[in-house]
């Protein structure tokens, strides 16, 4: 019995801390018994082991079974989880329980975190013998795997044939839970083996092997000299190539826009049938059709098209196969976005029964957008119609949308080919009990809560409301909305603070209060410049507001005044009490008629100098 060991160099990996300590003073036992290796080890140093020299064994995990086990391939990703892959005779426990062995040699795959500890395991088989050699996590988070394998072997996809003695495999699996994503068989007639795998730039992976004979990856015919085996390197293998000979795991999608399709049910099925009809046709493996019956494909908000696309994003499918585009988004935003999460970057892929959709290819992407540019026309061209129709039929007076409460469409037609409306017997006793409780003094909202408590539900099933009965009453003519109370005509408004400050001193001088004037101001339609009401400060402005006074009649006025020998004291009393009130302050002081008089002499000067001069 072998036991291989999963041991990682320059990866940090660290088991647990006696590992780490043990590993520290092993080396200087080596050589001696068990009890002398004891009596030559130092006491234990519970202080954290110094930090391991470059190419020295950090942690080591064994793995293996009762019979022949190899380890071929180990790799990690960004979070430090370590991956590791080989192969298998027997039946081991790398910690999830035993993998199964399904032939002569299969290959198995594990996860395990940055402390050892294992987190998923999956073993796989054929009827042949079966070898990882390569092993590598790229950008988009998927975990591949690439080896060789005799007659066939099933990585969950179905079963891939070898055509020769030994062939290549590609495997895609998702780290998470290692959920099969994608299988591809690459090789020829004769024996093709891979030696190692890497991951370009472009999250591309790149194969490098042997070939004897002929072997075409895509690319061209590959020849060994002689028939001797040669080496080989195939880059940039993508998943969307027809060599690849994937098998294709698909979830189906079918969706009609109106209730009355999907009550019949004829375009639903019609749609099933051809869907399964075509994958059976092309080899692909439908596990499931979902379905969304009288949903518009404006938005993708849809419990099928979600339950469909979460089946991809689950593993469990990696394609999704509709009837025509415009059954999965009438949008070009939303075809799009879904391009962006989920068909771009060969994540998943499209297909379209009716129409060239496929994403396998750049010539089916661009039919893909070509076809969605349409779709969102038609689907606005029909908007447009359909609006201008409504408009046309409803100046004619035609009654628009679905049959009232109380009546139901009958299949007579009036002279113009519409359905006639005929009462509806039950209906029609619901509003005979309305109007029977109403006319009783129940009031709307206590009909409807008493037709709630008997389980009397709404057309549509739902709860009936009390405006819901008011509206059916009044077109009934069972019902008439009281006319609405006429009020007295109210002042105008007028915002003029001159006014109101002349209204405001009146009132003050009535004896009234701040309060008083400004209820008094606002009864007489007198408002503020910016406000709604007066209030006790503003109004206390007011009182002091005065509007811009007649200068040229103070002015006059002033210098008639100082004529007569008054001072500017006596004159700022006489202005005062002839009414000539100044903007601010509400008093003439010396300094402002002053001023008043010097503008008055310049006023004077300006006129004399402009005057024309008299001819001789």
């Amino acid at each position: 019995m072998t036991r291989t060991r999963f041991t990682t160099s320059f990866i940090p990996v660290v088991i647990s801390s006696l590992l780490a300590a043990a590993a520290a003073w092993m080396p200087a036992c080596s050589g001696g018994t068990p009890n002398e290796a004891m009596d030559m080890a130092p006491p234990m140093d519970m202080s954290p082991p110094p930090p391991a020299k470059p190419g020295a064994t950090v942690a080591s995990v064994p793995l293996g079974g009762g019979d022949n086990d190899a380890a071929y391939a180990v790799t990690t990703d960004a979070a430090g989880n370590v991956y590791v892959a080989g192969q298998l005779t027997a039946p081991i426990d790398l910690g999830g329980g035993a993998l199964s062995v399904f032939g002569m040699s299969d290959v198995y795959v594990a996860k395990f975190d940055s402390s050892g500890k294992h987190l998923w395991s999956k073993s796989f088989g054929g009827t042949g013998t079966e070898s990882i050699k390569g092993l590598r996590v790229d950008r988009s988070g998927k975990l591949w795997a690439a080896g060789s394998f005799r007659n066939s072997v099933d990585f969950g996809g179905g079963a891939l044939n070898a055509a020769g003695f030994s062939d290549v495999f590609l495997l895609a699996l998702g780290t998470a839970d290692g959920a099969y994503l994608s299988a591809y068989r690459y090789g020829g007639a004769n024996d093709e083996n891979v030696i190692a795998l890497a991951i370009d730039s472009t999250g591309a992976p790149i194969l490098t092997g042997a070939f004897a004979g002929t072997v075409d990856f895509g690319g061209g015919t590959l020849m060994s000299a002689g028939g001797t085996a040669e080496s080989f390197t195939t880059l940039r293998m993508r998943a969307h190539t027809e060599h690849g000979n994937v098998v294709k795991i698909a979830v189906g999608y079918v969706r009609v826009s109106t209730l009355e399709q999907a009550s019949e049910g004829v375009s639903l099925d019609a749609q099933r049938d051809k869907l399964r009809a075509y994958c059976k046709f092309n080899g692909i493996k439908l596990i499931d059709i979902a379905a969304d019956e009288g949903v518009s494909g404006g938005t993708l908000e849809r419990p099928g098209l979600q339950q469909a696309l979460g089946m991809l994003k689950r593993g469990r499918a990696n394609t999704l196969v509709v009837m025509k585009l415009d059954r999965l988004t009438r949008s070009v935003r939303d075809l799009c976005a879904l391009v962006d999460e989920y068909f771009g970057q060969e994540r998943y892929h499209l297909l379209s029964v009716c129409g060239m959709v496929n994403t396998h290819n750049a010539a089916g992407r661009m039919m893909m957008l070509n076809l969605a540019n349409y779709a969102q026309f038609e689907r606005e061209i029909i908007s447009e119609r359909t609006y201008e129709a409504m408009q046309q039929l409803k100046a004619q007076g035609v009654k628009m949308g679905g049959s009232p409460y109380g009546y139901e469409f009958s299949q007579v037609l009036d002279d113009k080919g519409r359905r006639t409306l005929v009462p509806h017997a039950f209906e029609q006793a619901m509003i005979a009990r309305m109007a029977t409780l109403h006319a009783g003094g129940v009031g709307f909202t206590d009909i409807a809560r008493q037709f709630n408590a008997e389980g009397l539900r709404a057309r549509r099933g739902g709860e009936w409301h009390g405006r819901v009965v008011s509206v059916i009453l009044q077109r009934e003519g069972k019902y008439t909305v009281r006319p609405h109370k006429e009020y007295a005509p109210r002042p105008p408004i007028v915002r003029d603070q001159t006014a109101a400050a002349t209204r405001s001193r009146e009132l003050r001088a009535e004896g009234l209060s701040l309060r008083g004037i400004a209820a008094q101001l606002r009864k007489e339609g007198l408002y503020p410049p910016r406000a709604r009401a007066w209030h006790a400060a503003t109004v206390q402005h007011l009182l002091r507001y005065y509007s811009k006074p007649d200068l040229p009649d103070a002015t006059r006025r002033a210098a008639e005044l100082r004529a007569e020998g008054l001072s500017f004291s006596e004159i700022g009393l006489r202005l005062a009490s002839e009414g000539h009130i100044p903007g601010r302050g509400g008093f003439w002081y010396p300094s402002r008629v002053s001023a008043l008089l010097r503008a008055n002499r310049q006023s004077a000067s300006t006129d004399r100098s402009s005057a024309p001069v008299p001819s001789a």
